[in-house]
């Protein structure tokens, strides 16, 4: 059926209202097809991720035009319930939300969730997929120096960086932290804008949020001035404008789950003849996206299910009833589709939410007791769809009425209570001394206001203002009999007791608030509005418009704080001044040492995943060993060190320095508003020009490949083996231990003779001189060559190269032991340089 609009009037004013209201349902008509477009660009492209094949214009066009077959299948039938949206207030809370919003902030060091955000996002778009192997490690596997890599570049055994999980110490897999489909949203923002524009996928989703907070305001309400003035407190929240730029998932989870509702009221408010399907499968959809960005959708199943249930006791539309249950069951397998997602691409992550989540309340067995609750939870709802199918409906509804309508209030009442009760605790009484956490890290156990700021009650009236919690303290009493409402002061209630319960501390602000941003405090908003556009006309209604107003001011007041500073502003220029001499082929050496503050996950992780260059971690004394050095070196094209050290070690040249101040805004237990610098060092850049070889130490020449002049293959993990029946070592002596009465170079090597091939013959010589022979006869297949190098030789030139005569060279496959073809004969271990000491006359010990 579809909408029949008549723009022709001859009443000028109708036809002012007509095309109104036209406009009206073609901003609905845009909502939806904006919908379909988020979640086909969102699933489609999490789906390309996992398979490792993310391209972000493929995936802009698909969506583009998967989005278009659907709005060509739905053209007929696109009219939501109750009044259209106004277009002049959708792009008036556009223009403002993005006043406050723009410009988001470009987070790109480590160590904290936001970090790991973007450069998951980065890395996204680089690789096309999630799958990341610690390469390095691979590369240093049969080597000695495996150990040492794994001491100085693991942050904990379970992880390689903040926020990147070890998978597999065996094959050297790696696993990022945290769901992924806010990560996909900003890798295709950084695909098709670059990488300083991922973080606008954030304001999209703020700009979205908005939009259907006023949309399902209007349809709950029907009231324009209290979907705008809903649209207007979300705007202006300061808590909302922050985290709409700071790159965290809490309000892509909120523009999901305000997609689910909006669809959802949508649902359940139409005419039964006007009840439309696919908004069923949109909601489902959105939720599942909402379960793929966070792993919290546990707390929205129950709430859920829930309303399912009421509404299979208390709905008396038959229709309605079976369609809200599709709705929930489909909204239960997609949560169960996010549990195998998550426990298959980020197992380390889910295992250890859902640990903590659940084990401190339910025990060491608590897997089987979330199941049992589960099954309890599915058999209540099958007793239910029983029951609504009987005259008992009626009777079991009427005690479970009256529990829905004040299990809220005392619920909030009581949270409120235990809250101040423990607020009071922490900060006025010994009780939490010696706590982990709340004493020994955050330091608030015992501080008075001090410590009783940090809590979610206190952060919550920051925020909102007290007048707006307030009200909702008082508005929480009034009774509705609008089921939607009913839903709504549940969710809102549970969220709160969570809050002011379970989540009861807020270390610092801003950043801990946003536990307060994706569910309590704008669903709070949301009922308070409601409660006040339902209201009729008198002192009450008056008194209620006051706090509305005063919100508003309030809200804009402390947001206007914000305008103009920028949350990690100068990480990413620095950063990339460093790296911009440094290839995709060469290595970086990080060496932090703890100094001013900066850990090891802050550069590495964007040094990895933003710039896309391969990074060790060394300490002090493995950035002396030489060899370690060396044997990195040998695996790339060069090597640069980054550190805030002054000098630079022996071997190393500088090549820049850079500033590194990092300006972040001020922790407290109140809004943000000062930025302070976060970090503040001078950055070094060194190259590795030479490495000088440590007297009297043993070293692989499989490492130092500078040495190899000619006539060898490529090293292995035990050497390297000769290639033919010449070789060649090139020795500078910039190189080489102090020398003052020449060197003695001693030499390991493996010999290849067999039983069928029994004997090889080696001579040496040092630039083209005769120095020594060597004849070894099978079964031995070892030999050590002492080679002395007269002080003239390193004197004479800057360089001297010894020349290996191999004649008796043979391929393992001309004597039938393998497919082998090279011609081989000596097969270098190490060399060690030893000073020689002056020959003293009449003494023979020393000739």
């Amino acid at each position: 059926m579809g909408v029949r609009m008549d723009l022709a009037s001859d009443n000028p004013a109708a036809s002012r209202r007509t095309w109104s209201g036209y406009a009206g349902l073609r901003v609905d008509r845009a909502l939806e097809l904006a919908v379909a477009f988020v979640l086909i660009t969102g699933l489609g492209g999490l789906l390309a991720t996992i398979a490792g094949e993310f391209h972000a214009p493929q995936l802009l066009l698909g969506a583009l035009l998967l989005s278009g077959v659907y709005a060509y299948r739905t053209r007929e039938r696109w009219r939501w319930p109750g009044p259209a949206p106004r277009w002049r207030h959708v792009i008036a809370l556009l223009v403002l939300a993005l006043f406050f919003r723009v410009p988001a902030y470009h987070y790109v060091m480590g160590g904290q969730d936001e970090g790991v955000y973007v450069n998951v996002a980065h890395y996204i778009n680089h690789t096309g997929g999630i799958r990341v192997y610690d390469r390095v490690k691979q590369q240093l596997e049969n080597t000695p120096y495996l150990d040492l890599y794994a001491a100085d570049n693991r942050v904990s055994p379970d992880e390689y960086l903040g926020g990147v999980y070890t998978r597999d110490m065996k094959n050297s897999k790696l696993e990022f932290q945290f769901y992924d489909q806010f990560q996909v949203w900003m890798a295709l923002f950084d695909g098709l804008f670059g990488a300083a524009f991922g973080v606008y996928a954030l304001t999209f989703f703020a700009l979205l949020s908005i939009v259907f907070f006023y949309r399902l305001t209007l349809l709950l309400t029907g009231s324009y001035q209290a979907s705008l003035a809903a649209g207007i407190l979300l705007t202006l929240n300061p808590l909302h404008v922050f985290f709409s730029k700071f790159p965290v998932t809490e309000v892509p989870a909120l523009c999901f789950s305000l997609i689910g509702f909006t669809l959802l009221a949508a649902l359940w408010s139409a005419p039964a003849a006007q009840r439309i399907s696919r908004w069923r499968v949109l909601s489902v959809l959105a939720f599942l996206c909402l379960f793929t960005t966070r792993i919290s959708g546990f707390m929205y199943v129950p709430f859920l299910i829930g309303a399912a249930i009421v509404s299979l006791l208390a709905d008396g539309d038959a229709a309605r009833r079976a369609t809200v249950q599709r709705w929930a069951a489909g909204v239960a397998v997609a949560y169960l589709i996010s549990v195998v997602y998550g426990l298959t691409w980020a197992h380390a992550y889910s295992h250890d939410i859902y640990s903590l989540s659940f084990e401190p309340r339910l025990g060491e067995h608590w897997k089987w007791l979330v199941a049992l609750i589960a099954i309890g939870g599915l058999l209540i709802w099958g007793a239910a769809a029983l029951a609504a199918r009987s005259r008992i409906r009626e009777r079991v509804m009427r005690p479970v009425s009256a529990l829905l309508a004040w299990l809220p209030p005392f619920a909030v009442l009581a949270a409120l209570a235990l809250g101040a009760i423990m607020i009071y605790r922490l900060g006025w009484t010994q009780r939490y001394q010696g706590d982990p956490g709340l004493d020994i890290q955050w330091r608030l156990a015992g501080r008075g206001w001090a410590g009783a700021s940090a809590s979610s009650l206190w952060t919550l009236i920051v925020y909102l203002g007290p007048p707006l919690v307030l009200a909702f303290l008082f508005l929480i009493f009034k009774r509705n009999r609008d089921p939607r409402i009913g839903l709504l002061r549940w969710f809102v209630a549970g969220f709160w007791v969570f809050a002011l319960v379970m989540q009861w501390v807020i270390p610092y602000s801003p950043y801990y608030a946003r536990y307060l941003l994706s569910e309590l405090v704008p669903y709070l908003i949301l009922l308070v509005v409601y409660e006040w556009g339902s209201m009729r006309p008198g002192l009450l209604r008056k008194g209620m418009s006051l706090v509305v107003a005063f919100s508003i001011v309030y809200a804009g007041a402390l947001s206007a704080t914000q305008i103009g500073k920028s949350e990690n502003d100068g990480a990413y220029a620095a950063l990339a001044r460093l790296t911009s001499r440094i290839d995709p082929g060469d290595l970086i050496l990080l060496s932090m040492s703890g100094q001013n503050g900066i850990t090891q996950s802050e550069l590495k992780t964007p040094l990895l995943y933003t710039f896309h260059r391969q990074v060790v971690t060394v300490d002090r004394p493995n950035l002396a060993n030489v060899n370690y050095i060396a044997e990195l070196n040998s695996l790339y094209d060069d090597v640069y060190l980054i550190s805030p050290a002054p000098q630079p070690p022996d071997g190393f040249v500088l090549m820049d320095s850079v500033r590194f101040k990092v300006w972040a805004f001020k922790p407290s237990h109140s809004f943000p508003h000062k930025l302070i610098p976060m970090r503040d060092v001078v950055l070094h850049l060194y190259r590795l020009d030479h490495l000088r070889v440590p007297a009297g130490t043993a070293i692989s020449l499989a490492a130092w490949t500078d040495f190899l002049r000619s006539g060898w293959s490529p090293p292995e993990s035990w050497g390297i083996w000769s290639l033919g029946t010449e070789a060649v070592l090139d020795f500078d002596t910039g190189f080489l231990p102090d020398q003052g009465h020449g060197l003695l170079i001693d030499l390991r090597a493996n010999v290849f003779v067999t039983a069928s091939h029994p004997v090889q013959r080696i001579e040496v010589s040092i630039d083209g001189k005769s120095v020594a022979h060597y004849k070894v006869a099978y079964p031995q297949t070892s030999l050590e060559m002492r080679i002395p190098v007269s002080q003239a030789t390193l004197d004479s030139a800057k360089q001297f190269q010894i020349e290996f005569a191999l004649p008796d060279a043979v391929s393992p496959r001309s004597l039938g032991m393998s497919a082998d073809a090279r011609q081989i004969a000596l097969g270098l271990v190490s060399a060690r340089f030893e000073p020689r000491t002056p020959v003293v006359p009449g003494n023979a010990q020393n000739l």
